[in-house]
């Protein structure tokens, strides 16, 4: 009788956690937003005209298609066509005016590519422009790529051949946040005023609609200094931040991405030193920014620490946006392993 009451009471509790999971997914997918890339960013309930373009940890998204390729593809002898479709989605808040992909992780004597769309393109395929996430274009621009691939030059004595084909996405990026900051000249009066803000460290969880982020700022502050201290971090464990001035293959160089970015270029991030809107009279100017652009992340992750000095006269307490740009290049892909069966008649 007991061991029935403790199994009604485990199946009780499974029950209720089963309901629960179910809610849970209900209202996620009632929210209309996700932070799988490929979710909606907006939704029917939202304000007009008003979409989530700075949040978010994405910048272009791919992905291969259900139905191309197919799971299993069968070479019946030269040359056996099959086909490959990827869709491109800048899932970011940035326009992207330069950007490449390049389709590799095969033998292209076994496997030779045709880009069919666009027509008349080659490998490496630029891809730009594309528009970002924005109030007007709230879910950024798609693309598909459809490549012909046809198998020729089967080896001989093989079976099957499983290769893991991957397509890289190339290109340069921007991250910009304006999070709100206190200035507050008299930040140890002892006076028991209801100031408006106070001077404090901002979390930004959730990113600015781009793979490197903004996670946090500390401020610290005199009656004659502000100090902030930005920390940023690559937001994707499968992206690689470089040098923007490697994204481009125009030039004909031959340590551009994929597969030729030096040490030297890699986790490098370019910004601009922050600034204020309003006026001069009363913005603190700027001192100084270490380390210098561009700062290299280290284990994905870097601080930049600037000191701003606080206009002379100044007795105001207030908030304002504290600009924040950082521009680089990114590199992020898509793979997935086609199995190609031998069938062709000796």
């Amino acid at each position: 009788m007991v061991k029935h009451n403790v199994s009604m009471a485990t199946k009780s509790k499974l029950s209720l956690l089963a309901i629960l999971f179910v809610l849970i997914l209900m209202m996620s997918a009632c929210s209309g937003r996700s932070s799988w890339p490929w979710g909606p960013k907006s939704h029917e309930d939202d304000d007009p005209f008003v979409t989530n373009a700075h949040t978010g940890t994405y910048g272009v998204v791919m992905r291969f298609t259900r139905e191309n390729p197919a799971r299993t593809v069968y070479y019946t002898g030269d040359p056996t066509p099959f086909d490959l479709v990827v869709e491109i989605r800048n899932r970011g808040a940035y326009d992207i005016s330069n950007g490449w992909l390049y389709l590799t992780g095969f033998d292209k004597n076994i496997i030779q590519p045709f880009i069919v769309a666009p027509s008349g393109k080659t490998l490496p395929l630029f891809f730009a422009p594309m528009e970002g996430v924005s109030n007007f274009n709230p879910e950024g621009d798609i693309s598909v790529v459809e490549f012909r691939n046809d198998i020729v030059s089967w080896p001989e004595g093989t079976d099957k051949y499983e290769p893991k084909v991957k397509i890289y996405a190339c290109y340069e990026y921007e991250t910009v946040a304006n999070p709100i900051v206190c200035i507050d000249p008299h930040p140890f009066s002892s006076l028991e005023e209801d100031k408006v803000c106070r001077v404090q460290n901002v979390g930004m969880a959730g990113g600015q609609g781009a793979p490197v982020q903004i996670t946090s700022i500390e401020e610290e502050a005199t009656e004659k200094y502000v100090y902030f201290k930005i920390h940023i971090a690559n937001a994707n464990a499968n992206g690689q931040v470089y040098d923007w001035q490697r994204v481009s293959y125009a030039s004909g160089r031959d340590d551009t991405c994929p597969f030729n970015i030096q040490y030297t270029d890699k986790d490098k991030v370019h910004y601009e030193p922050p600034v204020w809107e309003g006026s001069a009279d009363s913005a603190p100017q700027l001192e100084s920014c270490k380390p210098p652009s561009p700062v290299k992340l280290v284990d994905g992750q870097a601080t930049i620490l600037c000191k701003y000095t606080i206009p002379e006269g100044l007795d105001e307490v207030y908030q304002t946006p504290f600009n924040i740009k950082l521009h680089y290049g990114y590199m992020n892909y898509e793979e997935q392993t086609i199995r190609i069966v031998n069938v062709a008649e000796s």
